[in-house]
């Protein structure tokens, strides 16, 4: 499994990364440009699995983020089925933010920060995307 982690707060990203890696080989982008450059260069050959990302970047919401990478699953004709699981990482936790990422784009799931390794696994296996 290949797991994307998109974050502009590097050390949420080694986070991230420390807990998931015995899950999954864990990328990560801490700007839009390397976020969508990971992303596209990897749907061809082996798309990512998972994409956790935030919501509130500097010159870009998350949001914003998960709609580019929907549409290019959607250029290359990719399998509602075989779509990237979207798992949304935010301090903001109002209904609005989670709502958009639940109803709008799919999320499977929304982590609320700050949360701990046992809280973000158990998250993980409800919302089915590790193994129980």
């Amino acid at each position: 499994m290949k797991f994307l982690i998109v974050d502009d707060d590097l050390a949420m990203c080694q986070i991230l990364t420390f807990y998931l890696a015995s899950h999954a080989r864990c990328f990560s982008a801490t700007n839009t440009t390397d976020a969508l450059r990971l992303f596209t260069s990897s749907l061809r050959k082996e798309p990512f699995h998972t994409v956790f990302m935030d919501i509130e970047m500097p010159g870009f919401k998350g949001h914003d983020m998960v709609e580019l990478f929907r549409q290019a699953e959607k250029n290359l004709n990719i399998l509602e089925k075989d779509r990237f699981n979207l798992v949304m990482v935010s301090a903001h936790s109002d209904l609005n933010n989670i709502n958009i990422a639940l109803y709008t784009h799919g999320a499977k799931c929304f982590i609320k920060k700050p949360f701990t390794e046992e809280e973000l696994i158990n998250e993980l296996k409800s919302s089915k995307i590790l193994a129980e």
